[in-house]
Formats: structure tokens, C-alpha cells, sequence
């Protein structure tokens, strides 16, 4: 315990189950804090909130999230998919950014396949790499960030293009676009100049803009891209970048640090980076798990969701009670399967998280007698071919 005297008055905040207890001596209070066993995970300094991240192997999909739907994705010569990105939720339509950011599919709510946009070309109408996409909901459209060439492509939800507009003059590189309050807004960089930020669509002059307080310093670059988004449609615009542990929130024109979250020894140390080599640096975060950037910041009303370094694991953060933790992988106590990667959902609903489960893997479980309540699923696992795009499963989040 820990005894404090204040003389005249005091102001006592009770935070994180500490029990306080006062009493009166003379013209003294004293103030005992009694800490309860495993301590406090967080604590304010100012606005932002330093939180203590605990680390576990496994967690359960059943604690956060409601059963898992399933989307059979129709396979066929225009719709052959062999990795996915981003998933896009909109008006019965799933979008999925695949193939190593080459093609955009887009199928109906069960799963029919409605149109593919393809790589083509650097002329108009054309790109080379999808840098990302994203939905504004209250315009019906899809809006495709391409990064050979720099441009944005406005497409409807059956994938016709109605417009675009070149970036190429813009003195910085777009990494991920979302909607957020009818607002296009673009996050940047690392550039020559090693800053990082947001900046927001004006369709008036068809440029984007950015305000020098929503922009923020980045001393290194790391030496491998990595899967996973820095910015991701949400309850607010947050904003993560590489070796920071920190979740910033866009608010009254600048970005403000809002979480920075300690992972205790897996902390990655930003000095290695002085005397590191680029294979060493992949050892120290990618094989042995040293934590140097959080990614896929997913904010809901209850809840703050994130993954790590190369999309790796899940992390929640309860807003409420302001404890945190980091699974290793997630575990489908259901349907039997581990998930160490979580894959970027927007949804207007903003709940949910996705994962692809491979036709063969599917097919596995039901020999392993998994599923035998369920006939009508099990026969329609029975029929998909080997090669058939990777099944979609659905989380919604509980909070």
C-alpha cells in the first residue's frame, strides 16, 4: 500500500478497482491505496491511454463474436481467386480486393459472381496495382485507390467505372482510403521526408488535402511491406504507423494519440534499427514476433480490435473497462479451426471480421466428423471441387 498525506482538501480519482480508503488525523487526511492483486492495466497520461497488452496463445471466436456465416463464392473463368486482401461489405454485395492486389471481385449476398475488375493498363479506365478500396455508403459506390498509376476510380456496385481522377501530381503516395461521415479521407507516406498522416478529398478541386497537424514523423522505414491496413473505416478515423504502438484518432483537426499499448518484452526497441540489417530485422519481428507496428485498427461502439506486424493475431481493447489483451490465434470451437490472421472487413455496420478457409480445409474437418449436425451443410462442402474459391467465413462482433 501506499500512504499520502494532503493537507486543506483533496481530489481523489478511483481508477481500475484500487480501494482508497480515508481517514482524519488532526488537521491531516490520509489516503491509503490498497492495490488489488495483478495490479492496473492502464493508465492516463493527458489524452492518450497507456495500456498494458496481456499476451496469450489462444483465444475463443465465442467470446467476442456471434457464430460464423458461411459465403461459398461461385468459381469460375472470371472469378479465380488465390488470395484476398480487403473485404467490402455493401448493399447485398461482398467486394473482395485479391489476387495480389490485381483484381476486384464482387459477388451477391449468396455468393453469385456479379463482376471482376481487372488490371489492365496504365491508359484510362486502366490500372496496373489496386492499392486498396473502399465504400461510400451513402453514394452506392466503390472507390478503388490505384497505385500504377496513381489515380482513384469511382465504380457503381456492379462494377461499371463512372469516373476517375489522376494523382500523379500529388507530392505524396496514398496507402489506404475510407468514408468516414461522408468524407473521403487518404492516409500517407512514409515519404522522402519520413512523415506519415491523413488527408481528405476535396471533390472541388479534385485534390487531396492535409493539415500539418494531422501529420506525424516516422524516423525509419521498415525494410519489407508487410499485409495489413493502416487505416480502416470505423467509429472514428484512426491512424497506426511502423514503429509506433500507438493509435492515433483524428479529432478538431489534428491527430491526437489516443492508445499506446506496451506488449512488455515483445516490445520491438526502436534503436535496434541503428546497427540492424534488413535480415535481421525480418528475424527479430516476423520469425521471433517482437512487436514494432500495430495494423487493421477496427474501432465499434464497445470494443477497439487490431492485429500486429504482418496482420498476425488479433488484439481487443474494451474501451470500458480499459484492459487489452493479444491472442496468438483464434480458435472456432464450432467448425474446429485456428485463425492467426484476421482479414480487414468494412461493413456499414461496422462489426464484422473475416476470414478465408480453403475448400480442402473444409473438407478435412467434415471427414473428421466435424459439422454432423448440420446434413445440409455438410452436403454442400461434399460438393465443391478442390480447386473452388476459399470459402468466406463471417464474424459479428458481440460488442
Amino acid at each position: 500500500y501506499v500512504l499520502l498525506w494532503i493537507r486543506g482538501h483533496s481530489s481523489v480519482c478511483s481508477i481500475c478497482g484500487r480501494i482508497i480508503i480515508l481517514f482524519l488525523k488532526g488537521e491531516y487526511i490520509w489516503i491509503v491505496f490498497l492495490f488489488l492483486v495483478g495490479g492496473c492495466s492502464s493508465k492516463s497520461t493527458g489524452d492518450i491511454m497507456d495500456i498494458s497488452v496481456n499476451i496469450e496463445s489462444e483465444g475463443r471466436m465465442s467470446e467476442y463474436f456471434q457464430e460464423a456465416e458461411l459465403f461459398f463464392l461461385e468459381t469460375n473463368d472470371q472469378a479465380l481467386i488465390s488470395n484476398v486482401d480487403q473485404v467490402v461489405l455493401a448493399d447485398n454485395r461482398i467486394v473482395l480486393l485479391g489476387n495480389f492486389a490485381r483484381n476486384v471481385f464482387i459477388f451477391n449476398a449468396s455468393g453469385k459472381h456479379i463482376a471482376t475488375i481487372e488490371a489492365s493498363g496504365k491508359g484510362p479506365g486502366e490500372y496496373v496495382l489496386a492499392q486498396d478500396i473502399c465504400i461510400d455508403y451513402d453514394k452506392k459506390e466503390l472507390v478503388l485507390l490505384a497505385s500504377v498509376p496513381s489515380k482513384l476510380m469511382f465504380y457503381n456496385f456492379e462494377g461499371k467505372l463512372e469516373r476517375e481522377y489522376g494523382l500523379e501530381n500529388e507530392n505524396f503516395s496514398l496507402n489506404n482510403i475510407v468514408v468516414n461521415k461522408k468524407q473521403l479521407w487518404g492516409n500517407y507516406g512514409p515519404g522522402q521526408d519520413s512523415c506519415v498522416g491523413i488527408a481528405f478529398w476535396n471533390p472541388e478541386n479534385e485534390r487531396f488535402e492535409f493539415q500539418r497537424e494531422a501529420t506525424l514523423t516516422q524516423p525509419y522505414k521498415a525494410p519489407v511491406v508487410t499485409e495489413g491496413m493502416y487505416m480502416l473505416q470505423g467509429e472514428q478515423v484512426n491512424l497506426v504507423k511502423d514503429f509506433d504502438r500507438t493509435i492515433y484518432t483524428y479529432r478538431d483537426g489534428k491527430l491526437s494519440p489516443r492508445y499506446r499499448l506496451d506488449f512488455g518484452e515483445q516490445n520491438f526497441l526502436n534503436i535496434w534499427m541503428e546497427e540492424m540489417g534488413d535480415s535481421d530485422f525480418v528475424n527479430k519481428t516476423l520469425t521471433q514476433g517482437y512487436i514494432y507496428k500495430l495494423q487493421n485498427v477496427k474501432e465499434t461502439s464497445g470494443l477497439i480490435y487490431f492485429s500486429i506486424n504482418n496482420g498476425k493475431g488479433i488484439g481487443i481493447i474494451d474501451k470500458q473497462t480499459r484492459q487489452a489483451v493479444l491472442y496468438q490465434k483464434m480458435k472456432d470451437e464450432y467448425f474446429g479451426f485456428d485463425f492467426d490472421r484476421m482479414k480487414p472487413v468494412s461493413d456499414a455496420e461496422n462489426k464484422y471480421f473475416g476470414y478465408m478457409v480453403p475448400v480442402v480445409s473444409l473438407q478435412k474437418g467434415v471427414q473428421q466428423g466435424r459439422l454432423n449436425d448440420r446434413k445440409e451443410l455438410i452436403d454442400r462442402i461434399d460438393r465443391l471441387e478442390e480447386d473452388s474459391n476459399p470459402v468466406l467465413f463471417l464474424y459479428k462482433s458481440k460488442k
